[in-house]
């Protein structure tokens, strides 16, 4: 690498006289040559303005000279380009007088730390020897002759002679200038790129540049910019170059991602970048030259830490939101605590009232049976207040059990309206029945008369006087809808998503004008969901009514048959003589119970402890019915089923198929049937349930 050359002094000893003025034209450098043209010393120079110290003529502040030098000066400073003087007649202090010399001058800007023009520096050549010689001989004229004519000749020799090494001293110093700055260029710390023409050929690029693109000079200079970065092809770069050569506005990028080949692969770096046009004599755009830095490091590092940060703030906003949750939570359940005690006191105020005037003969005997009545009626209320609490404590334990059977839903309606009818007179309120269908559904029929009492209740305590309540049956596709509908006070629409929690009422406090702990829409929900069905709530909006819409799965057609029918004595077993049953169950005892029931109505029956045992047996023979776990390790129930239907033997790829399983929802029904099996029944398997489904499906078959 080259030396750096010292400036300073290679400014100090040339034998060109040069002098450097500030934007108020006073002295900030002069160099020795200078000081001895114009006679003076450094300090007398330093800080003094130019026209101070040598004002042309004393007598005449506003002279022609004077004013041809400050407008050099005044064009240099307002366009930042270099301007001359070829020939300007001014006096300077020689010897105690003001002696008349002539100049060639040359002023060039020189930029500050901002980059605009802060300093103008004058190059001076003393050319009074030149007008002298010139007036010489114009004085003498044509009489001197020949030998006058030899003269000049040889003056003018002399005066092309200085001029000429004059120019050959002036482009040393260019040439190494421009050694320096090429220097500097390629050592800069940032890439620069200067980029030639409509196709941004790059005519010069720096180390920094190699390094950044990973080419070689070779492959870099003189050839097109998409030629060299190939990967450039479609991003945003060429667009902004092509808004620099059409503006001739310089463009600042801030972190601009760019994808650059690395490894064979494209990968995402940041620069942050300058585009500057540069013009040519015409003042139209050249070149561009681009400085840029690779800022990939940096953006990567504070988008760790903003993440690292945005992890936090999402922890601690988790934080307070479950602080927030457990809050609410325990707010409920002290106003539930709090309707708890307020509920059962009522009507047990009532009823200790009541029974201790009929102990103290206090009543008439018209009264007593009035007296009777409401005790009743008190009584009855608090053991269905306490047969909710004690059905919601079985759902959190999950002993919710129901007694599974074909049940008649018009049957459970009747049962239902008959129990809510006394208070809807009472209230004033008309119960409307549309029964288009009455399908039967396998379920729990007290359970489903509770959940139909518990909607009809509901609709009754919240109707106003006058209104009308409407209970639907309907049967659509293999769903048997039951629909509720009110004309009371309605719910908000952020109430509906919440209606079915535990604890949760519409109305609090003071506002609880109708009473009640907040349980039953819970319970129905969860009574529903072990129907295997689903129950959602919908209203307009306060003061618009509510409808409640619950669908359970309709019964199979053999599952149906003895609900019409029903005898006291339990219906024997079917037959299921010479059926093949291939059943399926990772827990040993499930598989030994569920292959005892079948064996005992005459089926033949294999059992396989994995899914992977059933597939084998599957492709060895043929089934009349497959029975299957869903919760099975590595490969489950689901995959099981989708595995059969892929077979390429066409009867075994048809195997009915049964599932068995502890998955009670209805999302996981409609999953099962989704994967591929055509029933879905649920865990602790029902006997009789199970042998129905078996004997209709191998009927089929």
């Amino acid at each position: 690498m080259l030396p750096m050359p010292d400036l300073a002094a290679a400014f100090g000893e040339s034998p060109n006289p040069y002098m450097i003025l500030d934007r108020e034209l006073r002295y900030v450098a002069a160099n020795r040559s200078y000081l001895d043209a114009v006679g003076r010393s450094r300090e007398e120079l330093l800080g003094t303005r130019v026209f101070d110290a040598f004002p042309h003529d004393p007598d005449d502040v506003n002279n022609a000279s004077r004013g041809l030098v400050a407008a050099s000066f005044a064009r240099v400073f307002e366009t930042g380009r270099a301007d001359a003087l070829p020939f300007v007649h001014y006096r300077i202090p020689v010897d105690g007088r003001h002696a008349d010399r002539y100049w060639s001058a040359t002023h060039t800007p020189l930029a500050g730390p901002d980059g605009s023009v802060a300093f103008v520096m004058q190059h001076t050549v003393d050319v009074t020897d030149l007008r002298q010689l010139g007036e010489a001989a114009g004085a003498r004229g044509e009489q001197a002759g020949v030998l006058a004519r030899a003269e000049r000749v040889q003056e003018r020799n002399v005066a092309l002679d200085r001029a000429l090494a004059l120019a050959h001293r002036e482009r040393a110093e260019v040439d190494e200038r421009v050694a320096w700055l090429r220097t500097a260029f390629a050592q800069a710390p940032v890439a620069l790129v200067v980029l030639r023409g409509p196709s941004y050929v790059v005519e010069l690029a720096n180390t920094r540049t190699y390094e950044m693109w990973r080419r070689t000079p070779e492959q870099t200079l003189d050839r097109r910019l998409i030629d060299v970065l190939p990967e450039l092809a479609g991003q945003v770069l060429f667009d902004l170059l092509d808004g620099v050569r059409a503006t001739g506005t310089a463009y600042v990028g801030t972190e601009l991602p760019v994808q650059l080949e690395r490894r064979g692969v494209l990968e995402d770096t940041y620069f942050t970048f300058v585009y500057q046009p540069v013009f040519d004599l015409a003042g139209a755009v050249d070149s561009v030259m681009v400085v840029a830095s690779d800022v990939t490091a940096e953006v990567l590092a504070r988008r760790g830490v903003e993440a690292a940060r945005a992890g936090l703030e999402a922890a601690f906003r988790a934080e307070r939101e479950a602080r927030a949750e457990a809050e609410h939570a325990s707010r409920v359940k002290d106003q539930f605590l709090a309707t708890v005690s307020h509920e059962l006191r009522t009507p047990l105020t009532a009823i200790l009232g009541w029974v201790q005037m009929l102990r103290g003969d206090m009543l008439a005997p018209d009264k007593r049976a009035r007296a009777l009545e409401t005790v009743d009626r008190n009584a009855r209320a608090q053991a269905r207040l306490i047969d909710d609490l004690l059905d919601v404590s079985r759902i959190v334990s999950g002993k919710l059990a129901l007694e599974l059977e074909a049940v008649e839903v018009a049957g459970a309606v009747a049962a239902a309206v008959d129990t809510v009818r006394p208070d809807a007179a009472a209230r004033g309120v008309a119960i409307e029945l549309r029964l288009d269908s009455t399908a039967p559904v396998m379920g729990d029929a007290r359970r489903l008369q509770q959940v139909l009492w518990n909607l009809l209740s509901n609709a009754v305590k919240f109707t106003p006087r006058g209104g009308r309540v409407v209970l639907s049956v309907d049967r659509r596709d293999d769903w048997v809808e039951i629909a509720v509908a009110d004309e009371g006070v309605g719910m908000a629409a952020e109430f509906l998503p919440v209606a079915f929690d535990r604890f949760r009422q519409a109305a609090t406090g003071d506002a609880r004008a109708a009473g009640g702990l907040g349980l039953g829409l819970s319970i129905v929900r969860h009574v529903v969901d072990a129907h295997r069905g689903e129950v959602r709530a919908y209203s307009d909006g306060p003061g618009k009514g509510s409808r409640f819409v619950v669908r359970i799965p309709a019964a199979l057609p053999a599952e149906a048959s003895g609900a019409a029918d029903r005898s006291e004595a339990a219906p024997a077993p079917p037959s299921l003589a010479g059926a093949r049953v291939l059943l399926v169950d990772d827990q040993e005892d499930t598989r030994e119970f569920v292959r005892a029931l079948l064996e005992q109505c005459d089926a033949r029956v294999t059992v396989a402890a994995s899914a992977a045992e059933g597939l084998a047996a599957i492709e060895r023979e043929r089934f009349d019915v497959l029975v299957s776990d869903l919760g099975m390790p590595e490969v489950d129930g689901f995959e099981l089923v989708r595995r059969v239907r892929a077979l390429p033997d066409a009867g075994r790829r048809a195997t009915p198929a049964v599932a068995l399983t502890a998955f009670v929802r209805a999302g996981d029904r409609a999953r099962a049937l989704s994967a591929g099996f055509d029933h879905h029944l649920t865990k602790p398997v029902v006997p009789a349930e199970l042998l129905s489904v078996i004997a209709a499906v191998t009927a089929r078959r």
